[in-house]
């Protein structure tokens, strides 16, 4: 094939010349074929404007391509101006180029749900529900696991520098986090995405507690976070309870974007008894804690 400007081309055509049989060629490569290149200016039946089809014999809109388009980046500052800068899509509105992938989610807000809470005895189960805006669902949501601290103590590598209290607070363990009690102890929880459906909340209770040390008559463990330097010899008076929330967290645009806090339950090792009145044993148990009650303030 011999293509050629249509400069050159109008040159084997000046008065006197005799175009040959390569010049005809030239002239005809050198132009579109609609047959041979798929490339169709139509006018369809009642309109006035011209469609241009690519692969498609009778286009829909002022341009209808049959496969996809590829665009690169650019300066020209027009309205309607589209591009790819590389990492992402933009388009010109007439005095800035916007982001046409990432605007959704930065001006418009995305409602997060409260998780429900459902506690029977030794399970633990949450669901979501009341919301038709759905779209948290695009963006990993997980429940994450929160306990109610009332003092932390910071301590610090340099010894001369005191250790401090910090006031109570809602804190949330970094997810298997080993660091911990030497402890690995899952703290987030994918989130499932069928609304009103109620999912265990798997939290191995076992890793949130410990034996009270020297203790045998006693069958409840103690929270792992409890000092055990003095233990009182009254059982009664340890600490048997760990307070904790969820709330659905999610990632965008890689942000964290929390949503509220579910209602407080406890976690702690309370007394069961048998048909053997006598037999008493602990075990694990849920329940939600009223408000007011179990607690110290606990929203704050």
């Amino acid at each position: 094939m011999s293509e050629n400007t249509r400069q050159n081309i109008k040159t084997y055509f000046e008065d006197g010349d005799r175009p040959t049989e390569e010049h005809f060629k030239e002239l005809i490569d050198s132009f579109i074929n609609k047959l041979d290149d798929e490339i169709y200016v139509v006018v369809p039946k009642g309109k006035s404007e011209k469609r241009v089809g690519i692969g498609v014999t009778k286009p829909k809109s002022k341009l209808d391509v049959q496969g996809g388009i590829k665009i690169g980046n650019a300066n020209d500052k027009f309205e309607g101006v589209i591009r790819w800068t590389g990492t992402d899509f933009e388009g010109y509105d007439g005095k800035i180029w916007r982001s046409l992938t990432r605007d959704l989610t930065a001006t418009r807000e995305i409602f997060i749900p409260e998780p429900q809470i459902e506690c029977t005895a030794d399970r633990l189960y949450a669901f979501w529900d009341g919301c038709t805006d759905k779209r948290f669902l695009d963006f990993n949501p997980a429940y994450w696991l929160y306990r109610y601290k009332s003092r932390i103590k910071q301590t610090y590598k340099d010894k001369s520098k005191r250790t401090r209290l910090k006031p109570k607070k809602w804190a949330h363990t970094e997810n298997l986090d080993k660091g911990s009690h030497n402890n690995a102890r899952r703290t987030e929880f994918a989130l499932d995405r069928t609304p009103g459906k109620k999912q265990f909340i798997d939290m191995e209770p076992v890793k949130w507690f410990k034996p009270i040390p020297n203790n045998t008559k006693d069958g409840f463990w103690i929270p792992k976070g409890q000092g055990i330097n003095p233990v009182p010899e009254k059982t009664y008076f340890n600490r048997r309870f760990e307070y904790f929330k969820l709330r659905i967290v999610l990632t965008v645009d890689g942000k964290l974007v929390y949503g509220a806090f579910s209602e407080t339950f406890s976690l702690g090792y309370r007394r069961r008894y048998y048909r053997d009145s006598k037999q008493k044993k602990y075990k694990p148990v849920f329940e939600l804690v009223q408000p007011g009650k179990g607690m110290n303030h606990p929203e704050k």
